[in-house]
């Protein structure tokens, strides 16, 4: 790859039509043999199509390998090109945007069209094609082509090798480059080959027609022939185009193992894992890769990763109640499919992960003993301590995940509320664990108190996907009604509403409503009525 064209050729990329470029023999020509020389990524063929002050300038490119066409565009150019020794000038001057050609194997046709002053001698005019990154400070030009006037923009087109069953497809194009109508007569000698289009048909002084010749291996062999193009344009009378490619057996790719690794939850990422398997021993090619992005698991929308590798996703707040899938058309370096696979989450991504299970004990009748259980989702990672809350008020930060326990110590009475939450890293703060009121009075616990209590509760797992089982233990025979509210508030289902005897008794909520319908993702609140007292507390549904 060689720098410094079109900037020292054709005087930089904000080129003025009518600048001199350097003298074609003695600098141009140097510099232009050093690119098409040089070993590039791409093949260009080119030809200059037109006469008469409308001349079209079209390149059929094609890459060698795998190519990165980020910020890559094709440089179009017209010259008038008096001598060898004379300095040539630039006429006119264009580029293409639309360059999307990076799989190996891979062609596409490029062209444009320009109005010049009629009366220059179409001899003079010469194109030139080339293939640059569009960088202001270090350009660099991938291949380039020289194109003189034709009626035929195409003189080889070879397709090396191309799998038995594949169709791959070139384009040329017919130009009526004279100064009246023309016959056009087309026949083609080449076994494992089609074209596309009339053969016969007229064209006006400036038209083009365009054709599509597609290689169809079926066995193992070399494939070649040749398409010839009659006109009665004077000095273009007889154009020949040689076709050549390879036919060989080749077995579709096929991916394995694909999982994701990680963790559904906000803050949090998932990598997609595969394997790629070729019989054949063929390296991946341009797979085709899709995320896709759900309310419920089962209607799905195309979802942009805008990380930087696509294989991972990293969740935001945004992402908290979705599920996601992935797919995979898995393509070989010689572009042969296979069978499309797809992965998808079996879980709605949740907020941070909170402890589970916060229970207490009050010991010398003020000390409040605070134990939990870390939070209930495997793999969690990040996690590096908790924060203890009396009320709103933080009044403890544990910076060692394997410290499950807290004492507030000294309590004076009163009634108060406790919750812990995780810390992690990246995130802040989990949402709140389940929640304790406890009330101490002249040093002793009347709240949830195992003396005074008639009532303890508590429920497991939680998070839950299937079901949720409530477990309490009663002093006496007590009448118990258990009630599921949404976050919003609304009624969702009652799990219980009946005499329980004393002892420990349990029930259990499948995740569904009162009408037998399956609750979406979420947090819930259960309520626990008894005929002394109201407890409340959270439990999260996952899917």
């Amino acid at each position: 790859m060689s720098q410094g064209i079109p900037q020292g050729a054709f005087q930089g990329l904000y080129l003025e039509v009518g600048a001199a470029v350097d003298a074609y023999t003695s600098q141009y020509l140097p510099r232009y043999n050093q690119i098409i020389n040089t070993d590039a990524p791409m093949t260009i063929n080119a030809t200059l199509l037109g006469s008469e002050g409308e001349y079209t300038l079209n390149a059929n490119i094609g890459l060698e390998e795998n190519f990165d066409n980020s910020g890559v565009k094709v440089v179009f150019i017209l010259a008038r090109h008096i001598s060898d020794e004379y300095f040539s000038s630039v006429i006119a001057y264009d580029y293409s945007t639309d360059f999307n050609l990076s799989s190996s194997g891979s062609t596409g046709m490029f062209e444009k069209t320009f109005s010049v002053n009629s009366s220059w001698d179409p001899e003079t005019i010469k194109g030139y094609v080339l293939v640059q990154s569009w960088n202001t400070t270090s350009p660099e030009i991938y291949q380039a082509a020289e194109a003189g006037s034709a009626a035929v923009s195409m003189t080889d087109a070879s397709w090396g090798e191309a799998y038995i069953g594949s169709e791959f497809t070139k384009t040329f194009v017919v130009a009526n480059i004279g100064s009246s109508a023309t016959d056009i007569t087309i026949t083609m000698d080449a076994p494992g080959f089609e074209l596309s289009g009339e053969m016969n048909y007229s064209l006006a002084p400036g038209q083009t027609q365009a054709h599509n010749i597609t290689f169809i291996p079926t066995a193992d062999q070399v494939y070649s022939g040749f398409i010839n193009i009659q006109t009665t344009i004077p000095g273009f009378e007889n154009n020949t185009i040689t076709l050549s490619g390879t036919g060989f057996t080749n077995a579709a790719p096929v991916i394995e193992n694909l999982s994701f690794d990680g963790v559904l939850m906000k803050n949090s990422s998932i990598e997609v894992l595969y394997d790629f398997v070729d019989s054949d021993g063929d390296d991946e090619g341009d797979s085709i890769y899709q995320w896709y992005i759900s309310d419920d698991g089962e209607n799905w929308s195309d979802f942009t990763n805008i990380n930087a590798d696509i294989f991972t996703i990293h969740f935001a707040v945004e992402h908290i109640g979705k599920y996601f899938k992935f797919t995979i058309l898995p393509y070989d370096e010689h572009l042969m499919p296979g069978e499309e696979v797809v992965v998808q989450t079996t879980q709605a991504v949740i907020d941070l992960a909170p402890p589970a299970n916060l229970a207490y004990t009050v010991e010398n009748g003020n000390n409040i003993v605070l134990t939990w259980e870390p939070p209930v989702l495997p793999l969690v990672r990040g996690l590096f301590g908790y924060k203890v809350l009396r009320g709103s008020t933080f009044i403890a930060t544990i910076t060692d995940t394997d410290v499950l326990t807290y004492t507030d110590e000294n309590v004076e009475d009163g009634t108060y509320t406790y919750i812990v939450k995780g810390i992690y890293s990246p995130g802040g703060l989990s949402t709140d664990s389940n929640m304790l009121n406890i009330t101490i009075v002249n040093g002793v616990s009347n709240e949830n108190d195992v003396e005074e209590s008639n009532i303890s509760i508590n429920n497991y797992p939680n998070p839950f996907s299937v079901y949720n089982s409530f477990v309490f233990n009663t002093k006496r025979e007590e009448h118990i009604k258990i009630d599921v509210y949404n976050i919003k508030g609304q009624f969702i289902n009652t799990i219980a509403d009946r005499p329980f005897s004393q002892g420990e008794q349990s029930v259990v909520w499948d995740g569904k409503d009162l009408n037998g319908n399956k609750c979406s993702s979420g947090v819930y609140f259960y309520k626990v009525i008894t005929p002394e007292k109201t407890l409340t507390s959270k439990v999260i549904l996952m899917k």
